[in-house]
């Protein structure tokens, strides 16, 4: 067995599966598993636990997860609902990837990966125009939301995170001309696809970026502020236009908003606001938060006092999720969760990341 193992090439087995992590992350939730299984597999075998430990320790944004982590696992002792809190615990599984990922990823591949995701996008996409103009079929995906492989909330976000990768490197003056003309083609079919899904979490999301990216690049500056808006701007009248899906949404959205100024938070803005609300209500009694296990059974009281005041969609919020991963952190962790939450993000804008591309693109997803 050990014979076997020195014959295994680790840095060049990390490096395919990272890539092909990358590329199915956009494409398949059972490949994702699947890859992520296998780097944690390759990791065991690999060994060499006290190099490891080592440099956990000496990276501040694992050790900021750590502490997260097991504070979100100690919320388990006021969680009356034992069972649901093993399964968010769970959850945190997946993050493993994350020190894998930072201790065998070599520089000079990790642009290779980055591109790799934007591939798995691509083929995204060209699936997801392909169902818009109904020539490919899924069950149970329609041409009024064409989101293949994910819900429309993730999709939207997905599509969000890639165009402003590509509008950065566009930016970049080390990619050739025709490289940067193939990246705008790209990045015009990526905001085509965004503004024709229901996904409006993903398009604002991609908006407030824009800002973000264009202060990176050219500081604060009044070119970088009238660049920016003058750049949404111009999307938000073409897609507005141009795009029907994207028109129906934002007439949508504003009759959300003349609801909520009557009271009624039955549409879905106001369901959203719902749930901050209730969040609120939750965390003046619990300001440590309800414990990970009883975000969903102690809501329940809480909802129905909203009720008195409000006109709600009352079976919706209670037998749904807080539709935002700050109010599920909030509710189960209280402040002092999104505070260790928080000192993450922190931690990785601190992070000495070698590369101005890539510290510029770990801002632009924290924002």
């Amino acid at each position: 067995m050990g014979t076997l193992i020195n014959k295994i090439n680790f840095d060049r087995s990390y490096y395919y599966l990272l890539l092909a992590l990358a590329f199915v992350m956009p494409l398949s939730r059972a490949a994702i598993s699947l890859f992520v299984v296998s780097l944690l597999i390759l990791w065991i075998i690999e060994g060499n636990w006290k190099k490891k430990l080592e440099f956990v320790n000496s990276s501040p944004v694992l050790k900021a997860m750590g502490i997260f982590i097991g504070y979100m696992t100690l919320t388990i002792l006021w969680s009356s609902n034992t069972g649901q809190a093993l399964d968010e615990i769970r959850m945190f599984g997946y993050w493993i990837i994350i020190p894998i990922i930072a201790m065998n990823i070599q520089r000079k591949n990790f642009n290779n990966v980055l591109t790799s995701f934007l591939l798995g996008m691509l083929v995204s996409e060209i699936i997801s125009y392909g169902i818009y103009f109904e020539i490919l079929s899924l069950e149970g995906v329609y041409s009024t939301n064409p989101t293949p492989f994910m819900n429309h909330i993730e999709y939207s976000v997905f599509l969000g995170l890639s165009a402003v990768i590509l509008i950065y490197r566009i930016l970049l003056d080390e990619y050739t001309k025709k490289e940067k003309i193939f990246m705008f083609l790209f990045f015009l079919s990526i905001l085509g696809t965004l503004f024709i899904t229901q996904g409006r979490m993903g398009q604002i999301a991609f908006l407030l970026s824009i800002i973000v990216m264009f202060v990176l690049h050219y500081k604060v500056t009044l070119k970088s502020i009238m660049l920016s808006f003058g750049f949404i701007f111009v999307l938000l009248t073409s897609f507005y236009e141009f795009s029907s899906n994207f028109k129906i949404t934002y007439n949508k959205s504003m009759k959300d908003i003349e609801k909520i100024n009557n009271g009624q938070l039955t549409s879905s803005i106001g369901i959203r606001l719902s749930y901050w609300l209730l969040a609120y209500d939750i965390l003046k009694e619990n300001p440590f938060g309800v414990g990970i296990g009883d975000m969903d059974d102690d809501k329940v009281p809480y909802v129905d006092k909203m009720s008195t005041d409000y006109e709600l969609r009352v079976d919706f919020l209670k037998e749904n999720y807080f539709h935002n991963q700050f109010l599920q952190l909030l509710v189960a962790g209280g402040y002092l969760g999104l505070i260790l939450f928080m000192n993450i993000l922190f931690q990785l804008c601190k992070s000495n990341i070698y590369k101005k591309e890539y510290k510029d693109i770990i801002f632009l997803f924290i924002a």
